[in-house]
């Protein structure tokens, strides 16, 4: 086999974990690809060689690992892999890869310089759980940034639903998407998916751990949420009380 001199280029952590982010090594797989120690094809344009890789399934990190990378797309890792001469080449010998961290539970993530720090910092996905601004200029703003591989990929609730003077407009004085019976419920809650929700936020906190009484969804108006989001909910908030979720940000968005 031919040798080739392969020039190496020693970078930060901060630039490291930036790289990662914008070639959407992280964000954009399922699952890490096995290991192999094959040669592969020489269409790879990035690798990343003598990092320690962690690959999220539970198996042992593979030291001294090599990543090939093309059009952002992981095409191989392993311990012995033939890296070819015009492969841009960095090394990251002493650094970690692994895959992006997913914070299920943000606010205030409406900011295109929040998520950029988010995925330099090694976050590649948030769940913005409630937002009290226009549902329009939300969602606009997540598909905006959703194919900008500098951010961090935006999961989106648009408005919490609940009832007037309920949570979070008490205790915190916040907003959201009020509804006053079971059909209201329903006919709101279906526009929000419709204009664009991955999921939807519903707000039954009582007040106990506020020390006051707050007003909650009905049993039914809860039912009529949920069937429309077509999922169930999980808990949140005080004992009796919960914040429900039905997620469908996997069928919206690849």
């Amino acid at each position: 086999m031919e040798e080739h001199s392969i020039h190496t280029t020693r970078i930060c952590r901060r630039d490291f974990l930036k790289l990662l982010s914008c070639a959407g090594l992280l964000a954009g797989c399922r699952r890490v690809l096995p290991v192999v120690t094959t040669t592969m094809d020489s269409e790879a344009t990035l690798a990343l060689v003598g990092g320690t890789l962690i690959d999220g399934t539970g198996a042992d990190p593979l030291t001294d690992a090599t990543v090939l990378v093309q059009d952002r797309r992981i095409m191989a890792v392993g311990q012995a892999l033939d890296v070819p001469a015009d492969v841009q080449t960095i090394d990251v010998q002493g650094a970690t890869i692994l895959p992006g961290f997913i914070n299920t539970h943000v606010h205030r993530s409406y900011d295109e310089s929040t998520l950029k720090a988010w995925a330099q910092d090694g976050m590649t996905t948030v769940r913005d759980m409630g937002n009290g601004e226009s549902q329009r200029k939300l969602f606009a703003f997540r598909d905006k940034v959703c194919g900008d591989p500098q951010c961090a990929r935006l999961v989106a609730a648009g408005p919490i639903v609940t009832v007037p003077d309920g949570y979070p407009i008490a205790p915190w004085g916040g907003s959201g998407l009020t509804v006053t019976s079971p059909q209201d419920a329903r006919q709101k809650v279906k526009q929000l998916l419709d204009n664009g929700a991955d999921m939807v936020k519903i707000a039954l906190e009582s007040g106990t751990v506020f020390a006051q009484w707050i007003p909650t969804l009905s049993r039914r108006s809860l039912g009529y949420c949920g069937s429309c989001a077509r999922a169930g909910c999980q808990g949140h908030g005080s004992r009796d009380g919960l914040a429900g979720t039905g997620d469908r940000s996997g069928c919206r968005r690849g």
